[in-house]
């Protein structure tokens, strides 16, 4: 087994190591590339929803609010985007991975099929 730890949460997540070697592609290789995107898409949309649970809900009086606050949450929640992603996040980024591969092998289809 493979543990990911996250230290700005607290977070782990358990992987086996046979199934982490045969989700990791090779670094610099298309593949890794299509992961490292599909995993970034999928810490902003975690740091928007944290965003977005925020609205409405007021500010603790005695330690919180003001001009500080407002200019730290987006940031920290983008902090912790990252980090929920780092350790499998919510799902999204498996699913994008795939829709990546699928487009590029699409879009690599129609270039053979063009150069022929």
């Amino acid at each position: 087994m493979q543990v990911v730890n996250d230290p700005v949460l607290g977070l782990q997540s358990a992987k086996s190591t046979k199934a982490a070697a045969a989700a990791t592609p090779k670094p610099g290789s298309r593949e890794a590339r299509a992961r490292e995107t599909a995993e970034d898409f999928e810490a902003m949309f975690i740091a928007q929803m944290l965003n977005a649970m925020k609205l409405g809900v007021d500010p603790d009086s005695a330690f919180g609010g003001g001009a500080g606050e407002d200019a730290f949450q987006s940031q920290i929640a983008e902090e912790y985007g990252k980090s929920m992603a780092k350790v499998g996040g919510i799902g999204i980024a498996d699913a994008i991975y795939k829709a990546i591969l699928r487009a590029q092998e699409a879009h690599d289809g129609k270039q053979a099929a063009a150069s022929s």
